[in-house]
C-alpha cells in the first residue's frame, strides 16, 4: 500500500490486508495502532469505506481482473491518496 499525504506531499509505504467477499471489502494496516477501514462496493469494483479507528472515510477503485486498486481518503483534518497492489 502507497498513501499520499495532499498537505505534506509525502508518500510513504507499508503492507496491509484486503480481503474481498461478495460486495465486502476490509482492508487492515498497523499504523502505529491497529486501522480497519469497512466498505461496500457500489458497482463496477468502486468501494466506500470507513474507519472508527482513524475516523477515516476513503474509496477505492479497481477495474475487473486488476491487481491495482487506487483511490482517496480522508483522517480528521487529513486528505490523501492511496494504492494497494494486490498479490
Amino acid at each position: 500500500m502507497t498513501t499520499l499525504f495532499h498537505s505534506a506531499q509525502v508518500s510513504s509505504d507499508w503492507p496491509c490486508i484486503v480481503k474481498i467477499e461478495g460486495n465486502k471489502i476490509l482492508v487492515e494496516y498497523d499504523d502505529d495502532g491497529f486501522v480497519q477501514y469497512n466498505g461496500t462496493d457500489q458497482g463496477n469494483g468502486h468501494f466506500l469505506l470507513k474507519s472508527d479507528e482513524v475516523r477515516g472515510k476513503a474509496s477505492l477503485h479497481m477495474f475487473a481482473g486488476a491487481t491495482l486498486m487506487v483511490g482517496n481518503w480522508t483522517e480528521g483534518g487529513d486528505r490523501g491518496m492511496w494504492q494497494i497492489q494486490l498479490a
